[in-house]
């Protein structure tokens, strides 16, 4: 893989930036989240890394005239994004990131990870390649791991088509603060995906009533210390849009393979289909040894849905909601982790916000403990690198949260962050070990968070972050209940 990333690199210097939003792009998505509640954007929206070829085509598809004036300068924000990120020119970027505490709770918009990170880029687009090679040097490393290639991937347009190696974070859900299958809370594993590029709605009456629609498909490599050496990690992921006001998903994880079981096709389909299977003899029944190891399961899969409906006010105003779990025997499982929120719109210094607020549980129906990312195979649980894969808060952990995200002016945005959560509410650690990442028992903890970015005219863009955790002296990877951060970008063309 790093072969094939600095061939790349050496040979096409005549590309440019990225296809999608990413997401550490905390100001894009509130801007597009917006265009879409107001009907500017059309296709599916909540599912990232998000491609930007069906946003442009929106934008193209209307003028600015046709916008509300309060509502223009998001429009602008991403028209100008879509320009830079398609413009057909290699971009070369360095960052430096330092804090007096490596991050605990991450969420959408978040990039550093570590006390003190270097990163060197350069990235490119064209019509049919795209491409970042991203080498960072961490100091103190929480995982050990002081280099990386996080965010580095290789991608090619096959028709409609978009196939991808590498490492990229994704995000699949409505959620802000967190997201209960898929977040940018682990760092992200090698893997391969292939995913739809353009959302058009299909032509055929029997199918267009489903109106524009995306699917998403990955398998990335678990290369981490786990009870199942070598595990694999695959998934799918369905939306469809068939009003301009809402939004539907359909997802599902699945973990299966590593050393001693098997990882054949046929075997990572029926897993994502939940389709249990069963090696004991015949004079026993899988049932009685439900938390044993005794037995070989297809995979250990998590699955789900989620919507997000634009309700018709003056202001826009969604509301989300989404319910993933334990796959048992049928695709959509009964015994779900949950979320429901709402977001907004308003108008704050002459400038369109986007604010909101959502609670979450990750028990399965607030009942059943030890069981959302826990495994009787796969002891190590839904975690890699020693973090959720799924939700930031790891699992039996209940949260309300609250964000407001906007821009001051032209070149500085702000944004504020409060939640209140209950960490691992059991008490227990989790499957045969203390596995649950955060607390090794039940642990209140509030946050409030500041962060202030702005962009300079000659020295690139600066973001300063600011914290304050209650409770945090329980925790496990962290003492520090203020925390202070500067991150650093430079384009280097």
């Amino acid at each position: 893989m790093r072969l094939l990333l600095c061939c790349i690199f050496i040979c096409t210097n005549s590309l440019s930036a990225k296809p999608w939003i990413g997401t550490d792009e905390l100001q894009l998505r509130a801007d597009v989240e917006t265009l879409s509640d107001i009907g500017v954007v059309r296709i599916p929206i909540t599912t990232y890394p998000l491609m930007w070829s069906g946003i442009a085509k929106d934008l193209d598809n209307i003028t600015v005239d046709q916008i509300p004036e309060k509502y223009k300068n998001s429009y602008w924000r991403v028209k100008k994004a879509v320009k830079n990120a398609l413009n057909g020119k290699a971009e070369s970027t360095l960052k430096i990131s330092a804090a007096n505490s490596a991050q605990v709770f991450r969420s959408f918009g978040d990039s550093s990870r570590e006390e003190f990170e270097v990163s060197a880029s350069r990235s490119g687009v064209s019509k049919k390649f795209a491409w970042n090679l991203e080498v960072t040097h961490v100091s103190n490393p929480v995982d050990g791991d002081s280099a990386r290639l996080d965010d580095s991937y290789a991608a090619i347009v096959l028709g409609n088509w978009v196939g991808m190696i590498g490492y990229t974070e994704k995000w699949w859900g409505p959620a802000w603060q967190s997201n209960s299958l898929l977040s940018n809370n682990a760092r992200p594993p090698l893997g391969i995906s292939i995913q739809r590029n353009y959302s058009d709605a299909e032509s055929n009456p029997m199918l267009s009533w489903l109106g524009p629609w995306t699917i998403k498909g990955f398998i990335a490599g678990l290369d981490d210390e786990r009870k199942v050496k070598n595990a694999k990690l695959a998934g799918v992921s369905f939306s469809v849009k068939p009003l301009k006001s809402l939004e539907f998903g359909v997802r599902v994880t699945n973990m299966f393979g590593g050393e001693g079981r098997s990882e054949s096709l046929p075997n990572l389909i029926e897993g994502l289909l939940g389709e249990n299977e069963c090696d004991l003899p015949h004079d026993f029944s899988c049932d009685d040894f439900y938390n044993s190891d005794q037995y070989s399961l297809n995979g250990d899969r998590i699955a789900g849905l989620d919507f997000r409906w634009a309700i018709p006010t003056q202001l826009p105003i969604s509301v989300y909601y989404s319910a993933y779990g334990e796959g048992e025997s049928d695709f959509l499982p009964s015994k779900t982790m949950k979320q429901l929120g709402i977001s907004g719109s308003a108008n704050i210094f002459g400038e369109n916000w986007r604010w909101f607020i959502e609670a979450g549980d990750t028990s399965l129906n607030r009942t059943e403990f030890d069981l959302a990312y826990e495994s009787p195979i796969y002891q190590t649980g839904y975690r890699y690198l020693n973090r959720s894969i799924g939700s930031t808060f790891d699992s039996d952990s209940e949260v309300i949260a609250f964000g407001l995200i906007g821009k001051l002016d032209r070149t500085s945005s702000f944004s504020f962050t409060y939640f209140d959560a209950s960490l691992n509410t059991d008490g227990e650690g989790g499957s045969s070990e203390d596995m649950h990442s955060l607390a090794s028992r039940m642990q209140d903890v509030t946050l409030y968070k500041m962060s202030w970015s702005f962009l300079t005219k000659k020295y690139g863009e600066v973001k300063l972050t600011f914290s304050s955790i209650e409770g945090v002296e329980m925790l496990k990877n962290s003492d520090e209940s203020f925390t202070f951060s500067v991150d650093w970008k430079y384009n280097l063309n």
